[in-house]
């Protein structure tokens, strides 16, 4: 079974004919996907910059995005995906097994090895064939560290989806802020990596939590 998997992974990434999203139908990239499919994410706010935003991806390519915080368009605003993308997005669905991951990250009885308060949470959706699934990330859900810089977000395969979704969108259009003005905070340091397709999380939320939960709050450098 195992190989079988593999090489429809394989085929799917380097041959874009075909990819499977754990229901086993098979979905041409040639061929438009099922009208039902949905695609959502959901930025939320930090104790910082964070861009605060939602998308909102459909059947027939169309993006629809609607800044609300620290995004240079704080507005509506539509695009479009080509079908190759489309399949692009699927692919990195079922890639990470999303049917499969716990519908929430932000708690020890979770999976978190470390709960931190103060980071923003990232809430994907999919809908697909007559499935539907929701997970709610708190970036704040970290594997364990021994001390300063916190652990890497944790699980990591749903942090790197989150970032392929607004990669392939290209979200960098809607949320790039040459001249950013925020909040002043000592923990805070630049949300956005200039020039790029998507925010650096990486450092949004390393950079604005406070504390773990139940332990002595330190600062974050």
């Amino acid at each position: 079974m195992f190989p079988v998997i593999a090489g429809l992974w394989l085929l799917l990434t380097f041959g874009n004919s075909t990819h499977l999203l754990n229901d086993g139908q098979q979905i041409s990239s040639t061929q438009a996907v099922p009208s039902d499919m949905l695609v959502t994410l959901e930025r939320t706010s930090c104790r910082g910059s964070c861009p605060v935003y939602t998308l909102r991806i459909f059947a027939d390519g169309r993006v629809v995005f609607r800044g609300k915080l620290f995004v240079s368009t704080r507005r509506r605003a539509v695009s479009k995906l080509t079908p190759e993308q489309l399949s692009q997005l699927l692919a990195e669905f079922e890639k990470v097994d999303y049917f499969s991951l716990r519908d929430r990250y932000q708690y020890w009885n979770d999976g978190c090895e470390t709960a931190a308060t103060d980071y923003p949470s990232a809430i994907t959706s999919i809908r697909i064939n007559g499935r539907a699934k929701t997970i709610t990330h708190d970036y704040g859900c970290r594997e364990k560290s021994t001390g300063p810089p916190p652990g890497a977000v944790y699980p990591k395969e749903l942090f790197a989806l989150e970032q392929r979704i607004d990669e392939i969108v290209g979200i960098g259009r809607w949320t790039q802020q040459p001249s950013m003005a925020a909040p002043a905070l000592e923990t805070q340091t630049a949300a956005l990596t200039p020039g790029a397709n998507a925010v650096n999380w990486t450092s949004a939320a390393g950079a604005s939590a406070s504390h773990v939960v139940g332990q002595t709050p330190q600062r974050v450098h």
